[in-house]
């Protein structure tokens, strides 16, 4: 495990618990932050990312996932929704959610936001929708939960 400055507690003491070429997780030894970095390398086909997640969510399991809050960062993740990748995609999403206390998904555009949105209503799995990581942390580890976390994006 590779860590990263300083060990205080919170988005700056967490440790990386997993990488590839299309993903990376950082966990906090100390706090509940769970921080899921999608690169912005392209899948080259379903099998990669199911094996890709597969060893994520494996490393979650690993480091527990009791009382912990999830942050999904897609701001590199190149746009893709078509229905086959949706489809994979959302096989994975309950397995990768599954014990969380709160989520909160990162995105670089508005666009990317309405995207996931959509997802949110298809699924059910409540999370938080922004832009904004400062509003996203503090959706996490503020305690705060909004009424209606799918329509917060920006």
């Amino acid at each position: 495990m590779k860590s990263t400055p300083p060990a205080s507690g919170g988005p700056d003491a967490l440790v990386e618990l997993y990488r590839d070429e299309y993903l990376v997780l950082l966990g906090d030894p100390r706090g509940p932050l769970l921080r899921g970095v999608r690169t912005d390398r392209p899948w080259p086909s379903l099998e990669a990312l199911e094996s890709s997640y597969d060893g994520l969510i494996a490393a979650i399991d690993r480091f527990g996932r009791r009382g912990r809050v999830m942050l999904t960062d897609m701001r590199a993740a190149p746009g893709r929704n078509d229905p086959a990748f949706e489809a994979a995609v959302g096989v994975i999403k309950p397995r990768l959610y599954a014990g969380m206390a709160r989520i909160a998904v990162l995105v670089r555009t508005s666009i990317g936001a309405l995207q996931i949105k959509r997802l949110v209503q298809e699924d059910g799995i409540e999370r938080l929708v922004t832009t904004d990581e400062g509003e996203a942390l503090s959706h996490l580890l503020g305690g705060a939960s909004p009424s209606t976390p799918q329509n917060r994006g920006r």
